[in-house]
């Protein structure tokens, strides 16, 4: 019984974290869809005025940064991202992108 229930909450647990996403992803995923991409660099850039700490909205800047392949600029956003959040898996990732 108990490694049922186990089960169960392991099971609606990786559910759960596999369906996080926030408003930023739903905005840059319809941006792409439509083919305006080139609006996402002003878009993130006005986020990061109106909330200079996110480490969301840098890392979003990042991977704009590199589909674009100007990895000097994806770089000093993924640079900023880990000051603000060390332990930021996106900005990990995209690290690894741009070595």
């Amino acid at each position: 019984m108990k490694l049922l229930f186990t089960s169960i909450f392991l099971c609606f647990t990786f559910v759960g974290i596999a369906q996080i996403n926030n408003r930023y992803t739903s905005y840059v995923d319809s941006l792409v869809k439509i083919g305006a991409e080139k609006q996402l660099e002003s878009f993130f850039l006005n986020e990061l005025n109106k909330v200079p700490q996110d480490d969301t909205v840098i890392s979003y800047l990042a991977f704009y940064y590199l589909a674009i392949s100007d990895t000097a600029k994806a770089s000093y956003y993924i640079a900023e991202g880990l000051k603000i959040n060390p332990k930021s898996a996106r900005c990990h990732f995209y690290k690894g992108d741009v070595y």
